[in-house]
């Protein structure tokens, strides 16, 4: 991974702001996310804002090389007005295609603002995926004068290449 946060990891910030950027390492291996965070949370908690961005982009052979991945009960928010925007880019090359989403939210993760944008943009990669992969149990939630923006593309290679997905969420 470009970037990981383990379990129980933390950030958090006033009026300040919070910017990740992570690229993956090419690799021979599957799995490689520009930005994996794992049972981890996120907050901007100052009145008047700060901003959350998060750019990932994923490399690697085969699948699950995905730009973003917010794993299991990962918590994204802003609540003093703060904008969240997230970037996306999947990798992935060879003969396994897949899963190589752009944004990737798994089960009970989400990602949450008060009277803040909230803006995710993700691009599956070239061997397939999903631009923006939300999984059962995830929530995208912008409340008050938040707006919400999800803009995806999907993958080329291989079978289920969705702009967005939304599975029971």
């Amino acid at each position: 991974h470009g970037v990981l946060l383990q379990s129980g990891s933390s950030i958090t910030v006033g009026t300040g702001d919070i910017a990740i950027t992570g690229t993956a390492r090419s690799t021979t291996s599957l799995y490689n996310s520009g930005v994996f965070i794992h049972q981890s949370t996120l907050t901007q908690t100052g009145v008047g804002g700060g901003a959350i961005t998060i750019t990932g982009s994923g490399n690697g052979v085969g699948s699950g090389n995905t730009g973003i991945t917010l794993s299991r009960l990962s918590q994204i928010s802003a609540l003093g007005l703060g904008n969240i925007s997230l970037e996306g880019t999947g990798g992935g090359t060879g003969a396994r295609p897949g899963a190589n989403d752009g944004i990737r939210i798994e089960v009970n993760s989400g990602i949450r603002s008060v009277d803040g944008d909230i803006t995710l943009n993700g691009t599956a990669g070239a061997t397939g995926g999903k631009g923006i992969n939300l999984l059962a149990g995830t929530v995208v939630a912008a409340s008050g004068a938040g707006d919400l923006v999800l803009r995806g593309t999907g993958g080329q290679l291989g079978g289920n290449n969705t702009g967005i997905s939304l599975i029971q969420t």
